[in-house]
């Protein structure tokens, strides 16, 4: 929200999305060095240990793509819990910077059009977003295994 005042819409988005990008890099670095010494702090450690996720990178990363893409959860709860997956970091990185995209374009036009006054324009994407989480929460199953399927049928080809 803040660049969004700041900047202009593209260059609030580049800003956020660069600095999303060095941030979840960081923290997925940090947890390949540290390991669960450092993951310990925010998330019990047995949950991540039998969590059957870890040993499936597709459905990993197509969870990711579908956590990602909801708005308003917060992100990088995620750089945290991949590097214990077998997800790389050359891959999480692009998945991680191109679904934030919309969310991140949505937030910057929102911040945008209020402090340029256009408050009609904040509430309608703001609705908009909230429209979609909801969307994404209420049909997150059905999604994930959408994509899912996808991916076994491009596997095929």
């Amino acid at each position: 929200l803040a660049s969004g005042i700041m900047f202009n819409p593209f260059i609030a988005t580049l800003v956020c999305l660069i600095g999303q990008t060095l941030g979840v890099t960081i923290i997925y670095i940090l947890v390949k060095i540290f390991g669960y010494n450092l993951v310990r702090i925010f998330v019990d450690e047995e949950k991540i240990k039998e969590n059957r996720l870890i040993k499936n990178k597709e459905r990993t990363m197509i969870l990711l793509i579908g956590y990602l893409f909801i708005p308003m959860l917060p992100k990088d709860i995620v750089a945290f819990i991949c590097p214990f997956t077998k997800i790389k970091l050359l891959p999480f990185i692009l998945i991680n910077f191109f679904v934030r995209i919309p969310m991140t374009i949505s937030t910057v036009l929102i911040s945008n059009s209020l402090i340029s006054g256009n408050y009609i324009l904040a509430v309608i994407f703001a609705l908009l977003s909230l429209i979609l989480a909801i969307i994404c929460f209420i049909f997150n199953k059905q999604i994930v295994a959408k994509l899912e399927q996808r991916k076994k049928v491009d596997t095929l080809e």
